[in-house]
């Protein structure tokens, strides 16, 4: 092993990059975890030999060959000439040399993969020398019908002496003679303990545990029998995500939780996941639910495939214990640690590829555009000859030109033993990416694990975890957002005559549309962006939990971190041809927190169980930002983000934030006989913020009470043995909202720099309102779990109803305030409602040795609406298009749900009997028609919108199947979303000639458009450009549905037996396979507005989601 010349080389490099260093640092990790692994391989290592009438060196010959054994000898200590017939299975190395040096003398020694052979014989044999007082015992392993159960864990309770079943459920193991108890435990059973009482011979049954009612999941500050939770809490099916590449937390919720709904954005490098649990409460705050890790709120996760558990809070009764953040429900994260008594090695690699996988549908290629072309300007554009050649080449394809197959690499390994008294868990992964977007790319990114556990005495254990992590993106989230810039909307409207290349050898593009778009090429917007944006950080925790009796428990946990952020990007000529410019950002935060909790956990009179957890919560945080924008540069032929410094125009900007938290909450569980169960906690909150904040104002309150009934454990349930669980639930509950308020108590100021201006300015720019306080989201659950055919059947129903109050509105000022134009006063005003159901079920139809299959569907609707507004009853907001419409097209008003997209009503196109009518309007024949709805003879959203779609969804739901046969896994995951409108904002850009194009792009609008004698045309006539600015209308509102193939994957486990080293796993899987939809753009599932609850599900050319192929291989050793 050579890790100190690699010490040596770091102690050389100590200045150079963070990138290098977290490379050095897996690779030292490797080496560590490899060297010690090394000292269980002569007891792991086992072979079968078929020798017969060999010799001494042929025996030797055929280990050394066969294994990694080196044996050392002197010639003449051995007969090697000597006859000797073996055969042997499975046996370890000692076995083989027992056999095969019996009766001789010769003596033998094993040091790891060293064989030492001497003259003299052994004084005992080997298994006495290695194992004094011990004795085998052997067994088999069954299952209730009899078939073996191989992988059974069998170990001397109390003590780290085990071993696993082989594939007939056979074991044999070497005990000590004084050992009393063997104990079994296998996933999926009941763990049993088994008296030795003098045998040596076993035969074990094992039961199946009922779903995991005895199962312990985490709660919230502490863990809690399944049986014995009263809140809606759900639980990832952690087995059936086993070897599945997921790339973060997001792909683990994927499909897998009722009441959850998880969308990507777009396909974007670094695209982000909007999730929401049970609809979106606030309108000015975060909708995005509270992840808590390991016990601490904004732990980071680390490198994914720690991730042991995963639960979801979803009614107030089980988040109010994380008060003033948990309004959006809570994400409780459990990472692994050590649980084996013998070092394990996990290793995963996975590679694979990514492609765009549609084409617009109906857009012209350049022959059909061409004669297009001709019939619009009535005039031979274009001749016989080009079309001819066009129909022969194709022309150009923009969204060809702009993708590319990308590519994906993500490896991933683990150390992990557990010892008497200390435990280590070691992890790291390196991913990188190539998107599918040209010039775009997720590089370096590093993640680091440590976590290490100390028990100094059976009531003292401690906890200290460290993770850092650090990536890098290129040219990220291009197509999010509504810029006519971003190269996907570009590529929708370009002209596919249009080459891609002036001069292609010398670099020059074609940056000119002579007969659409009035925009910049696709291809070039694209290769000449370059933006960047660096994270990196490092967390600590550190816990200590002290016994001071079997029911009362202490434990304090403080936490750590500090992170950074770097960005830069820069305009070039091509871009920006007038005024190149930069622009560089960067900030660093520190967070620390200390939580001081304590536990009681009793059962007095056999009968009545009771829980009480008292939390004292502090934590602050400090942080600082810088930002720095350069125009007019000297040299623009040298110019980017990094000589901002020397440009003739600088304006610089900067951050400083500081808060504190402090919080105390208390909860009590009890329970009469696992029968009637009744939970109630309590916390309060308070918040840091200027000394003028109102009194009552700086802390606030949130109580939760729940109740359950266990129907299944009362004698008259018992008796028919139908139900293993029957469970009604019933809980309510008062959150706050996360969003961070307390620099809008505090008067706001604008200051001009004076870049393009002629004086330096000092104006207020918003008031103060030192009355806010929280929001508040009141919630009721009432929920029904069963459990019946012995666990292979649940069903879970929830109905919830919340309701959000004193909402964080903007009320816009008049002028006359005095305040900037941006000036708007923060209140505490309106009520938003959500109501809906949740309802799942899972099946496990099959679960032999050979053969098991889990099918898991969950459905949930969320019903949203805005109740109260306070004084203004309405207000628009989302997108115009970046100047496109005349007005913004999504609106919040009472009594309508968040997401409303508001327009026009489109009635049709004006025909010539009309030709009076419609020259009230501006229009003539030909021209689109709305409906007027205050009958003024004027086209004005003010008067004439309405509702005309709804960006949130009927209903969502998910089909999960996972399979097993033999050494096959199978895993298959389809989601669909009902019911759901998306705005067509591209598609009524490529059928309408407008500010920014001049021609049409799609084949019905440029085929089956209207005239005089096609009056039944769906498509206006190709000459009109009235209604350019009206293209916020029902015409281009469509029925986002869409069901999805969201993963497949098939896993073989390679046989252990031939795999000498420990389980080997070939995957190959894919996501984002299928897609059916009705829908006529890329993709419905994508939207231009990002995690915006306000104006979701509009369709500007976002990039759709590729679909990515993978291949993995995972080693366990």
């Amino acid at each position: 092993m050579k890790i100190f010349c690699l010490t040596g080389f770091l102690q050389k490099e100590t200045k150079k990059k963070w990138g290098r260093i977290m490379r050095l640092t897996f690779l030292l990790m490797v080496g560590f975890i490899l060297s010690t692994s090394a000292n269980s391989y002569s007891q792991n290592t086992r072979m079968d030999i078929k020798l017969k009438n060999g010799t001494i060196i042929d025996l030797i010959a055929y280990v050394e060959d066969n294994s990694e054994f080196v044996f050392l000898y002197k010639n003449e200590d051995l007969d090697l000439e000597k006859k000797l017939s073996v055969e042997l299975e499975d046996a370890t190395i000692y076995k083989v040399l027992d056999v095969a040096f019996k009766g001789q003398n010769v003596a033998w020694d094993v040091y790891d993969r060293q064989i030492i052979i001497r003259k003299g014989a052994n004084t005992v044999p080997w298994v006495q020398r290695d194992m004094q007082q011990q004795k085998t015992v052997t067994g088999v392993v069954t299952d209730q019908e009899g078939q073996p159960l191989p992988g059974v864990t069998v170990v001397v309770k109390g003590t780290t002496t085990g071993t696993v079943t082989d594939n007939d459920g056979g074991f044999s193991l070497r005990i000590p003679n004084d050992a009393e108890i063997l104990q079994f435990s296998f996933i999926g059973m009941k763990t049993q303990d088994v008296s030795v009482a003098g045998k040596t011979t076993f035969t074990v049954s094992m039961e199946e545990e009922t779903i995991g009612l005895e199962e312990v999941v985490a709660v919230g500050y502490g863990s809690m029998k399944r049986s014995d939770i009263t809140g809606s809490i759900s639980s990832v099916n952690m087995e059936s995500l086993k070897n599945q590449p997921v790339r973060g937390l997001s792909d683990m919720l994927s499909g897998r939780v009722a009441g959850m709904n998880l969308s990507r954005t777009s396909g974007d490098i670094g695209a982000p996941t909007k999730i929401r649990i049970r609809g979106a409460n606030s309108i000015e705050g975060d909708n995005s639910p509270l992840t808590v890790v390991d016990g601490v709120i904004g732990a980071p996760i680390g490198p994914i495939q720690d991730v042991e558990s995963i639960e979801v809070l979803k009614d107030a009764s089980a988040t109010a214990i994380y008060g003033e953040r948990a309004s959006n429900g809570v994400i409780l994260v459990t990472t692994k640690k050590a649980t084996s008594a013998e070092p394990v090695i996990r290793l995963s690699l996975n590679t694979g590829f990514s492609y765009r996988n549609i084409d617009y549908p109906d857009k012209m290629n350049a022959a059909e555009y061409a004669e297009y072309i001709n019939d619009y300007n009535q005039a031979q554009t274009f001749s016989a000859a080009e079309i001819t050649e066009f129909r022969n080449t194709g022309g150009t394809n923009w969204l060809d030109a702009i993708t590319q197959t990308g590519l994906k690499n993500d490896h991933q390994i683990s150390y992990s033993q557990k010892l008497d008294k200390l435990s280590v868990y070691m992890s790291a992964r390196y991913d990188d990416e190539k998107g599918t977007m040209i010039n775009t790319e997720s590089g370096g990114n590093y993640s680091l694990r440590s976590k290490v556990g100390f028990q100094p005495s059976k009531r003292l254990t401690m906890d200290l975890d460290i993770t850092a992590s650090k990536s890098k993106t290129k040219n990220g989230g291009l197509s999010t957002g509504t810029s006519k810039h971003h190269p996907f909307f570009q590529a929708l409207n370009w002209s596919p005559t249009e080459p891609v290349w002036l001069d292609e050898e010398n670099g020059i593009y074609n940056n000119t549309d002579h007969h659409g778009a009035l925009l910049d090429s696709p291809y070039m917007y694209a290769m000449e962006q370059n933006n960047f944006r660096e994270d990196h950080s490092v967390a600590s925790i550190l816990n200590a939990n002290y016994k001071i009796t079997d029911y009362l428990s202490y434990s304090v946990t403080g936490f750590a971190s500090k992170s950074g952020t770097a960005s830069g990007s820069y305009y070039n000529a091509w871009l920006e041809p007038n005024d190149p410019y930069g622009r560089r950002s960067q900030s660093e935060r520190f967070d620390w927190r200390l939580i001081n909790k304590i536990d009681f956990n009793k059962t007095f009179a056999e009968a009545h169980n009771v829980m009480v957890t008292g939390v004292y919560e502090a934590e602050a945080l400090e942080g600082w930002s810088l930002n720095g924008t350069g125009k007019k540069m000297p040299l623009p032929d040298l110019a980017s983000y990094y000589t901002i410094g020397i440009s003739n125009e600088q304006s610089t900007s900067s951050g400083y934030d500081k808060a504190s938290r402090i919080a105390y909450m208390g909860r009590l569980n009890y329970n009469y006989k696992s029968r009637y169960y009744v939970t109630a906690s309590y916390r309060v909150d308070g918040k840091s913020g200027p000394a003028n904040r109102v009194e009552e104002n700086k802390f606030g309150g949130f109580p939760s009470f729940a109740a359950s009934w266990r129907l299944s454990e009362e004698p008259f349930m018992k008796a028919n043995g139908i139900f293993d669980n029957f469970k009604i639930r019933a809980g309510w509950g008062q959150t706050g909202n996360p969003s961070d308020f307390v620099y809008t108590i505090m008067k706001s100021n604008n200051y001009d720099y004076g870049i393009d201006a002629n004086v330096l300015g000092y104006i207020p720019g918003k008031p103060a309102n030192p009355l806010l306080k929280w929001e508040t989201t009141t919630q009721i659950d009432f929920g029904l779990d069963i459990t019946t055919f012995n666990g292979k059947l649940s069903v879970s129903f929830d109905y919830f109803d919340k309701l959000t109050e004193d909402l964080l509105t903007l009320l816009e000022l008049p002028v006359y305030y005095g305040y900037a134009t941006d000036g708007a006063y923060l209140q505490n005003l309106g009520e938003v409602s959500n109501k809906g159901f949740e309802f799942t079920v899972d099946f496990k139809p099959v679960q032999t040795r050979d053969f098991f299959w889990d099918v898991n569907f969950n459905v949930s609707t969320v019903k949203n609406k805005v109740l109260d507004l306070g004084e203004q009853a309405a207000f628009m907001t989302g997108t115009n298009g970046n100047g496109m419409l005349s007005e913004n097209t999504y609106r919040v008003q009472e009594d309508l749900p968040l997401g409303t997209i508001w327009g026009y009503k489109w009635l049709g196109i004006w025909q010539e009997s009309e030709a009076a009518q419609a020259e009230t309007y501006g229009n003539v024949p030909g021209d689109y028609k709305y409906e007027d709805v205050n009958n003024d003879g004027a086209y004005n959203l003010n008067d004439d919108g309405q509702a005309i779609g709804d960006a949130n969804p009927d209903f969502v739901w998910a089909l999960n199947n996972s399979i097993s046969y033999k050494n096959f896994d199978f895993s298959l995951l389809i989601q669909g979303m009902q019911g759901q409108d998306v705005f067509n904002l591209a598609r009524a850009a490529m059928s309408t000639v407008h500010a920014d194009a001049r021609t049409i792009m799609l084949k019905a609008p440029a085929t089956d458009y209207w005239t005089p004698t096609n009056t039944d045309a769906e498509y206006k006539s190709i000459h009109s450009t009235s209604d350019a600015k009206r293209l916020n209308s029902s015409q281009w509102i469509e029925d986002g549905s869409w069901v999805k193939v969201k993963h497949v994957g098939l896993t073989y486990n390679v046989p252990r037996n031939w795999v000498k080293f420990g389980t080997l796993a070939l995957t190959v899987s894919a996501q984002e396979l299928l897609t059916f939809t009705n829908y006529k753009g890329l993709d419905p599932e994508v939207s231009a507005s990002g995690s915006s609850d306000l104006w979701g599900g509009c369709d500007f050319g976002t990039q759709p989601l590729p679909t990515t192929v993978t291949f993995g291989v995972s080693l366990e050793f």
